[in-house]
This record gives structure tokens, sequence and C-alpha cells, in this order.
């Protein structure tokens, strides 16, 4: 495109300017945002827990830190649905726009609950923000203090984690016990007790500088005490903010230079397209100055279209002739708005506040000038945003240094002609673009009421060829996803004349096959064309426009607004970013849907250079350490080195790179993942729609000095930092695989040496003195971004093999980090090999010097040495065991199946007479039916119903109903238990006891009368129940118990008894009379009774 957008290191996101300030040791303003999302439940808990955690992590930094520093105010922004009541003690006043440090969000996708920070820079930079979890405040959990107390140090001060990642080849578990590094993360280590050997993240980044060094080098360490080295423990105060408006002082020079051919008028329309389409007409306050005037302006908030047009009238129709007095003329005008917004204050409350500086540069100002300008900024919470436009102009130099250090954004669109009279249509498309990117860093409300552009296409001439006078059609399409409510497609046009080019011409159609021809010129004053019906759809949308090959481009942009309450719209991010000790710019760009990265997405930028010539670039999100920190983190970010000085532009576009990026959703609920080793891994991926995202072209003016200092710092650059082997599977062969470093040149070419050596040390200290070089056979072929390998064979270094030893490679000047590797010694027939870094296998020793063959680290690899002749017999030794056990096992099922013969034993049952009185009185004894089968069955074998079912006669099926009509009662009378002298019947005769009885009560009745434990019965005072007479005569009137001496002896039965049950005591049963005895028996032996009657 012809003019350009600025973009540089100044942006808020890239974290050199924040709203958490340092004065004599202490924080002020540290902002805590609650996310929409988190639940307003018991919410005036949730606060005074958060305040509580907020309070000893306060104590905890400053014990920490040696009583250097403190928090001393912490703002917290609540939600908009979340009510006044929350807090007490305090009131919510309006948000201030200052910038946010830490969110607290629900659980998160990948990370859970856990604590973590987002970090893009390189060591000793700051992080882009803390993320809380809402669980983790409401539950309180353990030393959740301190872990906050961990990620501020990353955030703020640019350090690393000290302990390693499950199954991170990189920065692996470490097993050292009694290292401080492994066992507590949280605390910093001196540099005499830090061990730099350890494969940790902070060694990898940091060159070996532990995190004390690190911290006492921040710049919050110096001038801020005033020489005092310690301060007073306070706790921090809290403040709870709500965000409510937006307040805009538009300060335009209307100077001469201002105006070249088209350019003031674009700035007009593009104003005005601002304040009447963009900008959201609730909350918003706007004023318009001019840097000339003298007079006194107003803020106006904007409800209608009405008050946008009586602050429009603030700009004069056209600019004046003359030009600049050449002096610096800035300084009123800002001064002026900057107190016309604290009366404001006064009154309306705070707001978020930004002073909108539109100027071709300014001239020098002194040094004096512009502190006093930013540091009356920064009191009042002002951020000063400056657009170079529509050229730097004569004697002039960029605005920039105030967005720099107020935290504002710096924009510079530069305005190119298409003839003497006319400027490109692409000066005002680049202008409103701006703009709206303006509205969207300092929007107050939900993120759903501003539109994302999603698409964006040139149409020109150069896209076609033939005759200029013919119409040319234009095919495009774009997709829309899911998350989308509404969808607006745009079409730019110089001027009105433009409009009869596309009569007929212009068409869309939705993924339904939808097609729309009718479009409207109601935006036509803001140079736009849009269909007339409301379009939405997710899918793939195809348009066609027909147009006349001439002078002026046109553009075709679509807007998408996301929709309410959605977690899965896909935005992006730009930025640059000057490192903090010099060298080449760094790029980064980061693709998110909802909260979650987007990985392997493709960003390509189209370099724009100072002599016109144009140049593809790839962003990589590899992990590889220089300049990527975290692969699967979804920032994707390059060096620039600029080959010539001037002007740089970078035109962004992000794609789903055919259908291959996805997201990573599922987390292992029973792994917890920890942020961030060198990649962030989840079980599961989900792709993501089809989407193409445009980010405003971002540039960047590259002075002599830059140039000067980033070729001197080149040579440090391009650091492999993901060295790592991969296993040969049984052979002498070790792969070591990286990823080709990022050198800052584009298409370069990096010559890589290989060196190895036995100690940890050796390899780390003397890369060049000690360790040994590997001659390499071949050339390693590089590619930026892109994996790269080598193998080594040890059969080469014979003396390698079975020994532990360490390699690291050498890019330009830089060398890698370091790889073990350790292949045992084999016969000819060894098991593979396995050379993979395990959790447990760095010495705790600095020196990490080996001692002997094994060293002991992969002790549970030594397996692999024992040849296959003695573990093949182990093995089939082993499964002849288990094939005996099986069939064992067989047998024995097969004979439990069998039908036992042996007979059950019952249950010896007591029957007792009652008295006639009593006679139908039942009750049933506690646990009878369950002690006794059914005594039909007693003394019968046990046959398996399946093997044989019972053949009764009908002699037998009688003698069974008879035996069923048995009574199993028993009744107290007198302490005495009694015999029913109710017997069976027969046809209307009664049977005698040796007829009906069973086999157990006539063994019961025989044991009653000649019981051979008479004594015990006596000794303990029991009473024999009265022995009835054997009713089984056939004379009614023959006395009860008479018995005729010439009647034959009853027949004989034979039972099967097992051991008696313990009687209740004080029962005169049989049972309480065993129970006695046992009880009485001093040495305790049982007493069995077996008797055939």
């Amino acid at each position: 495109m012809s003019n350009s957008i600025k973009f540089v290191c100044l942006m808020l996101c890239i974290g050199l300017t924040r709203s958490i300030i340092v004065r004599n040791g202490v924080y002020e303003n540290f902002v805590i945002e609650i996310q929409k999302d988190v639940s307003d439940d018991d919410c005036n808990k949730f606060l005074l827990t958060l305040e509580k955690i907020l309070s000893s992590s306060s104590q905890y930094l400053h014990s920490t830190l040696d009583n250097r520093i403190l928090f001393n105010s912490i703002d917290i922004i609540l939600p908009p649905a979340w009510s006044n009541n929350c807090v007490t003690n305090t009131t919510v006043t309006s948000y201030n726009g200052a910038s946010t440090d830490a969110q607290i969000i629900t659980t998160h996708s990948i990370f859970g609950d856990d604590l973590w920070t987002k970090q893009a820079s390189s060591c000793g930079e700051h992080g882009e923000q803390i993320y809380m979890s809402e669980r983790s405040i409401r539950e309180s959990y353990e030393n959740v203090e301190k872990k906050f107390v961990t990620e501020f140090m990353k955030y703020r001060y640019g350090v690393f984690d000290t302990n390693g990642f499950d199954s991170d080849p990189i920065y692996p578990k470490c097993s050292a016990s009694n290292n401080p590094i492994c066992n507590d993360a949280m605390s910093l280590e001196s540099s005499a007790s830090y061990n730099r050997y350890m494969p940790t993240k902070q060694n990898q980044l940091c060159n070996r500088m532990s995190r004390m060094d690190v911290v006492m080098g921040n710049s919050d360490f110096n001038s801020s005490f005033n020489g005092q080295r310690t301060v007073e423990y306070m706790p921090p105060t809290f403040n709870y903010v709500r965000k409510m408006s937006t307040r805009y002082m538009v300060v335009v020079d209307d100077h001469a230079d201002i105006s070249i051919r088209d350019s003031y008028s674009f700035l007009r329309d593009a104003i005005r397209k601002w304040l009447d389409k963009d900008l959201t007409h609730h909350g918003t306050e706007v004023g318009i100055t001019k840097i000339s005037s003298n007079e006194g302006s107003t803020i106006r908030t904007i409800t209608s279209s009405h008050d946008s047009d009586e602050l429009f009238a603030k700009l004069p129709f056209i600019v004046s002739n003359r030009a600049g007095l050449g002096k610096c003329n800035i300084e009123s005008s800002i001064d002026r708005s900057i107190e016309l917004m604290r009366d404001r204050v006064k009154v309306h409350g705070d707001a978020i506040s930004a002073i909108i500086l539109i100027a071709p540069g300014m001239y020098n100002c002194s040094q004096e000038v512009l502190d006093g300008i930013i540091n009356r900024a920064n009191a009042a919470y002002i951020k000063i945003v400056t657009i170079n436009y529509p050229k730097i102009g004569t004697n002039r130099v960029p605005l920039d240094e105030l967005a720099i250090r107020t935290g504002g954004q710096a924009f510079t669109v530069v305005e190119r002609k298409s003839n003497e009279d006319r400027s490109l249509l692409s000066t005002f498309f680049e202008l409103t673009s701006v703009f709206m990117q303006i509205s969207a860093a300092y929007h107050h409300g939900d993120q759903a009421d501003l539109p994302i552009e999603i698409y964006r296409k040139e149409l020109h001439d150069a896209n076609i060829s033939g005759d200029s006078t013919k119409a040319r059609t234009y095919t495009d399409s774009f997709n829309v996803d899911d998350a989308t409510r509404n969808i607006h497609f745009y079409l730019y046009f110089y001027d009105r004349k433009d409009i009869g080019m596309f009569i007929d011409g212009m068409s869309l159609t939705s993924p339904n096959q939808q097609t729309f021809t009718a479009y409207t010129e109601l935006r036509s004053d803001y140079h736009q064309l849009t269909f007339v019906s409301n379009l939405s759809g997710a899918g793939s949308w195809h348009y066609n426009v027909k147009r006349f090959n001439g002078p002026q481009p046109h553009f075709v942009q679509v807007l998408a607004y996301p929709k309410i309450d959605t977690t899965s719209f896909i935005k992006a991010r730009a930025w640059i970013h000057k490192p903090n000790n010099g060298g080449p710019n760094k790029i980064y760009v980061e693709v998110m849907q909802g909260n979650l990265p987007i990985v392997d997405a493709l960003v390509e930028i189209n370099v724009k250079l100072p002599n016109g010539r144009e140049e593809k670039m790839q962003l990589f999100d590899s992990g590889s350490g220089d300049p990527d920190v975290t692969r699967g983190d979804g920032i994707y970010s390059r060096y620039f080195m600029a080959e010539d000085i001037g002007m740089h532009q970078f035109a962004i576009k992000i794609s789903d790179n055919g259908n291959t990026a996805y997201i990573q959703i599922d987390r292992d609920p029973l792994k917890q993942i920890h942020c961030c080793g060198s990649a962030i891994i989840t079980p599961s991926k989900q792709p993501v729609t089809p989407f193409t995202r445009h980010i405003a072209p971002l540039t960047i003016f590259i002075t002599q000095d830059d140039l000067d200092n980033a070729r001197e710092k080149l040579s440090s650059i391009g650091r492999i930092g993901d060295l790592h082997v991969t296993a040969t599977n049984g052979s002498e062969k070790v792969i070591l695989e990286w990823t080709g470093p990022d050198t800052g040149l584009e298409n370069s070419k990096a010559e890589f040496e290989i060196r190895y050596a036995l100690s940890l040390k050796d390899i780390v200290d003397s890369f060049d003195n000690i360790a040994m070089p590997w001659p390499l056979a071949e050339t390693i072929p590089h590619s930026i971004g892109q994996g790269a390998s080598v193998t080594l064979n040890l059969l080469n270094e014979p003396t390698l093999i079975g020994v532990p030893f360490y390699v690291a490679i050498r890019s330009a000047n830089t060398i890698s980090n370091y790889a073990r590797i350790f292949v045992p010694k084999r016969k000819p027939t060894a098991s593979p090999t396995y050379t993979h870094i395990d959790n447990d296998i760095y010495e705790t020793d600095p020196s990490m010097e080996p001692a002997d063959e094994d060293d002991g680290i992969f002790k549970h690899h030594n397996l692999a040495s024992i040849p296959w002749s003695i573990i093949i017999p182990i093995i089939v030794c082993c499964l002849f065991i288990l094939l005996a056990f099986i069939i064992y096992f067989c047998c024995c099922r097969r004979n439990y199946k069998q039908p036992t013969k042996s007979p059950a034993k019952p249950a010896i049952s007591v029957i007792t007479p009652s008295t006639p009185v009593q006679q139908n009185q039942y009750h049933v004894e506690p646990g009878y039916l369950v002690d006794v089968p059914d005594h039909h069955t007693v003394g019968l074998p046990m046959i398996d119903d399946e093997l044989m079912k019972p053949d009764f006669t009908d002699h037998d099926k009688m003698l069974i109903e008879e035996m069923k009509q048995q009574q199993r009662f028993q009744q107290a009378f007198d302490q005495q238990q009694q015999i029913i002298t109710s017997t069976l019947t027969r046809n209307g005769q009664y049977l005698s006891p040796y007829e009906s009885w069973s086999a157990s009560t006539l063994l019961n009745e025989h044991e009653v009368r000649q019981s051979p434990l008479d004594m015990y019965v006596d000794a303990n005072g029991d009473i024999v129940p009265q022995i009835p007479p054997h009713p089984y005569h056939q004379q009614q009137n023959t006395a009860y118990g008479y018995v005729d001496p010439n009647r034959a002896p009853p027949p004989q039965y034979s039972s099967v008894y097992r051991p008696l049950v313990r009687g209740v005591p004080g029962q005169g049963s049989m049972q309480s009379v065993v129970s006695s005895a046992m009880m009485s028996n001093s040495d305790g032996k049982k007493i069995r009774n077996v008797t055939m009657v």
C-alpha cells in the first residue's frame, strides 16, 4: 500500500510503559481486572479473600526482597454485572484507564486453576499479563500468595522458572533433592548458591544468571529509593473501580503543513466517520481543539449525531496558508487539554483519558519542555496518542516520544499523491483504520460492541492487464466463523463519480447461495458503499466487483461483530519491540481464540522497504528461545534486521494455514499442566474454522544510529535454544534435532559447529578450549523456523560408547543449550538404545563430572545391555510357568462343579410344650428361619438342580406335606420352654411322635429326658420341663401320660447333627444347658454331644 502506519515499540501491549509506578520502594496503582464471566456469587466474601491474598503477597514480596519493596495501592476493576454492594467500607469509582497488570479469569482450559504469566520478551523485560483463576481465590489455595509473588517477579522483572516441567525435553524435572532450585522454585537464589548448570529456563534465557541478579538489575531498585535501601512494611490499600466512560481530546495542527492535496479533507472525513460510526454513543466524551487556537474548548458527551455535528464544527473547513513558526508549538495546546480534562474529572469523575495529537511532526522542543509535558500527563493518568500526518515536515521530528513515555500509541500515516491535485484513496483508508484502532484500544465497554476486521483487499490496475478502458471484474472470497453475529461489507471509493463504475457490477453471495446486489449510498460521506440487507452466516462468502480501470484504487473491507458473551472469536494483535540491550527489532503477533492460543497458524508479513522494494517474511511460534520463548503460546515472532535507513512498513496477514491451525483445549484432570516450559502441550487438539485476519500495517523508522547498533549486536542473536536428542532404535547413531535459529537476515546461511565434552562444566564454560569438535561429514541445511537435524555416528568415536557425554551447537557466535547423551556398551545382539533426556539425569555437583562408566543417571536403562541369549530363556521359562498355572486352575474349576455326596448338617431345633391357654399364642424366634434350613431337606444329600431333579411319588409328596405342617414356634411360660402337644394328623387320626416328629425333634426330646449334662443343669438351677406322653395311641379316653407297657417299642429314627447353638440364658432348652456348660468350663473347651436314637 502507498501509505503507512507506525506502531513502534511504544505500544501499550509490549510492556515498556505500565500503569504500575514505583516511588520510594512502594508500588502504586497495581491494577487487577476481574473478567466479566467470573460469577458474582458471594462476591463480598470473594473480594475480602482477594484482599487477604494480595496483602499476604505484599508482605511476602517485602520479606523475599530483603525489605526493599512492597505494594502500596491496588486497584481492582469490577465486572459490569457486579453490584456495588459487593464492596464494603469503600466507594466504587470510575476507572482512569491505567493498564491492567493481572486478570482474574475462570478455570483455564489448559492451565486449569494454576497461576501463570504470559511472557513474550527476553530476560529482564516485562511480561504481558498475570492470570489468576477464580477458584484459586474462592478456595484459598495453599501458598497462593507465594505463587502470586513468583508470577509477579516474572511479570515485572523478566525472570523465568528455575524448576523443570514434566515431559519437557529442554527443561526437564530435576531430581537433586538437596538442591534448593528443585525444592523451592519460589525462592530467590544468590549468586554464591545458585546452580548455573541446571537445565532450567532461567539459565537458558538469562545467560545463567541467578534470578536475584536479574531482579537487582531492574530499574525499580535504583533511584526510586532516594538513597534508602529498605522500606518499612505497611499493608496495601484497595480501590474498587468500574469502566464507565472514555474521554478523548483531539488536538489538530492547523498550519499549512497538514494540507497536502486531499490530506486535510481526508482528515476531516476520517474524524467525522470516527465520531459518527466508530465510537460507541454511550459513555464516550470528546473534545476538539486546534494547536494555533487560544480559544477555550469544551468536552461533550456523545449521545447522538447532533453532538457529533457540533464537535465536528470545531474543525475549520480549510486551513490557513501560514506555516509553522519553527519553534516548539505543542506545549500550550497539550497543557490546555490536560487542564480541560482535569476539570472534567472534578465534575464527572475519572475516565479512560487520551489526547490524540495530529500533526506533521513537531519542531525540536527542549528536553525540559518534553519532560514537563510528559510528567503532567502521567500525573493525570492521561495517555498521549500521536499521529504523524501527512508527513514529517521540514525541520520537524516525529511525535513518538510523547506516546512512548505516556503509555499511548504512535501512528504515522504518510500521504502519497495520485497526481498534482489529488491524493490516493489509500491515504483515507489507512487514516480511518488508525481511528478504528484507537477506538478499540481505549473502549470502556464490552468488546462485542466493536467490529473486527476479518478481510481487506486493494483493487488497483496492477491486478489486471489489458485495455484500461474496459471494465474488469474482481472475484474473491472470505471466511466468516461461527462466533460472529453481524457482517458489514464495505467498498471504498474516491468520490461520488466512482459510484457509476459499480452500477450492476457488485454482488455478494452467502454460504447458502443467497445473492445480494442492492447497495446504499448512505455512507458515501465516508467514501463507502455497502449492501442494504443485513448480512449474517458462517462459512465462505464470495463477492464480485466490476470496475473500470483508473488512477485511484478501491478497497474491499469486511467487518464482523463478535457474538455477545462469546469466547471463541478469533482476534489478533501485533507490536514491534526494541530490546532494552539494543540489537535488531523484534516483531510479535499474537493469535487467540478467546483465551486459547491458536497453534500452527500462518503469519505472513509483506515488508515494504525504503527503496520501494517488497519482501516477504514469516513469523514462527517455535519456542526456540530467541526470540520466541515458548512454543504453542500463540505468540509468533521474528527478528527484523534493516538493511538501510528510512521507513519500513509491515503489512500482516494471519490465516488458518490451510486448515492446519488448531487450539489445545483439553487438559488431563489427573495431571496439572504448569506454565510454561519450552512448549505448551495438551492431550487434545481441536481444529479452528477457516479464518483470515488483517492487522493495520506497522511502520518503523530506522536511523543510522539504530542501524549501527543493530549490526553491532547481530552476532549475539540466532542462538539455538531447543537442542535435544531422539532415540535411535538400536544403533550407535545419535540424532540431534533443533529449530533453525533466527539470525535476523532472511535467506541467510548459517554455519554450525558441534562440540562435545565429558563434563557438563566443560561444555558450558570451556566450549572453545576443552570441548572437542565433532567433524561433520555433510553440510547442515538451514531455514529459519524450520526443523534441522544431524546424525552423530558413535562408531567414529568408540570411546564415547558406554560413557555419558554432553554436546552443544554453535550458530554464528552463540552456543546452544546442551544435550546429554549416553549410549551403553552392548554386545552384537544388544537391545535398542535409549538416548532421550530423562527427568533424573543431572548431577548436583556443580562440576558435573561423571564418576565412572555408568554415572548412575541412567541406571534404569542398564537392562539394555543384557544379551538376548539370557533374556530369551527367561521369557520361555516364564511362559511355561504361566501355562502350568492355567492348566491347574482349569482342573480345579472342573472338580468344583461335580455334585457333592456329603449330607448337610442341620440345625438343632428344640420344641417345648405350651399350656392349653397359650397353645395358640406364638412368636417367632429371631434368627430361627435363617439358622435352620427347610426341615424336609435335613439329612438329604446336596444335589445340583441342574444335574438331577427329584422325582417324588405320591406317598413321598404326602409325607413332605405332613412334615411342612410342623410348627416352628416357641413361647415362654414361667421362664420355661414348653412342647406343643398338637401333632400331625393323617386321615383324621393323630400320629405318634415317632411317626410324625422329625429326627431332630426326637433327638432334642431324648436329650431333655436323658441329658448327659444334668450336673450343669442342676448346678445352674435350670428346670427341666415336664415330660409329655407320646400320643400315638388310638384311645381318646386314655389319661395323659399313660403308656401301655404291652405296646411294642417305637420305631428307630436316625438324624444327622451339627454342633449346638448357644441358647438364651434362663431358658430350659438344650441350647441354654449347653451355653451354661460352656461358660462354666474353665479351660474354654467346647462340649459336643452326639446321640444316636
